[in-house]
């Protein structure tokens, strides 16, 4: 193509993306992010240069207006002044012209309203059993996501995160918080850089570490800690682990849970995590954690209380399905067939677990009572 032609189609599309009767459009998101008991953010990326804003309300509510920072194409703003529990609608404006349709989410619960999430890894590799999980996660009447870890192979590139994440689970980006934990494959590249740049979670991990490898959350009225189970052995034994401990001491919440990669019981492949085993274990024992995911191996597994800590492994989210290769006594559940994802719905002090792969439905249900 002649250089001269090449000038005026560039012309010409700058002239069509700029002309003002050109309705914006989101290139990536809308996400929710960082959500915590009042508040959620929001972040997305638009196909024009410019500010651009969010109108959200509640039933019977008048619509608020919050602009945006951003910087180029990259948007975020915060929504405060949320009722625990309550269900929002939004819409993204691009200056007086609507960017998107409207969406919806819940608010953050209370601590006596009940809430359902949803827990799965192992699954940006843009395969059909990735896509099948996503299908079941949009499906599922859950208020947010745990990622144990592996979101984007095969080293958690930047580049692929449109294609292998935000395009499988863009409508349950819309209206679910998903919180990750670092896998392998994620700090492959650049030392998880990609990962630590996409999601926002609070900053209020073990001093001296990298912001975003390390928190906790509540919502409702359970905890939740992420550990970056990539860490060293002294790292985790003289750093996370007491920080981890420190933070579920202070927590009054009914429920404790921790996610992260790197299984400490596992009967797949991989097998245990002797690290996070012989480390990290007594930790959770101390705590007095009701229940730990993980993912690494690609299967869905669960075990009878160990010291009366249950460990689940949902490693089926999408990446190639592994063997049965280290059968344990502890297993309560093994299952390799499908891809799938596990859900918890806690009312009160009962909680109940199910995993559920495509195209079988239910393959595992479970119940905690609290006295």
């Amino acid at each position: 193509m002649k250089p001269r032609l090449v000038v005026l189609l560039v012309f010409l599309l700058f002239l069509a993306l700029a002309r003002p009767g050109y309705a914006a459009r989101c290139l990536r998101g809308p996400y929710l992010q960082n959500a915590v008991s009042g508040q959620v953010d929001l972040r997305w990326e638009l196909d024009r240069l410019g500010p651009s804003s969010v109108q959200f309300a509640a039933d019977g509510e008048t619509a608020r207006k919050v602009d945006c920072e951003f910087q180029g194409r990259k948007h975020r703003a915060r929504l405060t002044g949320l009722r625990p529990g309550t269900t929002y609608r939004y819409s993204i404006w691009f200056r007086d012209e609507r960017a998107s349709s409207d969406y919806s989410f819940r608010a953050v619960a209370g601590p006596e309203q009940s809430f359902s999430f949803a827990v799965m890894g192992d699954f940006g590799q843009g395969t059909a059993g990735q896509m099948g999980v996503a299908r079941l996660l949009e499906r599922s009447d859950t208020d947010f996501v745990l990622l144990a870890g592996d979101m984007i192979y095969g080293r958690g590139e930047e580049e692929h995160y449109d294609l292998r994440f935000f395009e499988p689970y863009r409508r349950s980006l819309r209206n679910k918080v998903f919180w990750p934990a670092l896998g392998n494959h994620d700090v492959g590249a650049k030392d998880g850089a990609a990962a630590l740049a996409v999601f926002d979670v609070p900053l209020n991990g073990p001093a001296g570490l990298q912001g975003g490898r390390n928190y906790s959350f509540d919502w409702g009225n359970a905890h939740f800690v992420s550990l970056d189970s990539n860490a060293s052995r002294a790292t985790l034994q003289r750093v996370i682990g007491p920080w981890l401990e420190r933070d579920l001491a202070a927590s009054q919440q009914v429920w404790k849970f921790v996610f992260f990669h790197h299984p400490p019981y596992s009967s797949a492949a991989h097998g245990e995590d002797l690290k996070m085993k012989e480390v990290m274990v007594p930790f959770f024992t101390r705590a007095k954690v009701d229940i730990v995911f993980a993912g690494h191996d690609h299967a869905y597994e669960r075990t009878r209380p160990l010291d009366g800590v249950t460990y689940v492994v949902s490693g089926n989210g999408g990446a190639g399905l592994y063997a049965h290769r280290h059968p344990h006594d502890y297993s309560a559940v093994f299952f390799n067939q499908k891809h799938g994802l596990t859900e918890l719905r806690i009312e009160g002090r009962h909680l109940v677990l199910r995993h559920k792969a495509v195209g079988r439905g239910e393959v595992d249900r479970f119940e905690l009572r609290k006295p």
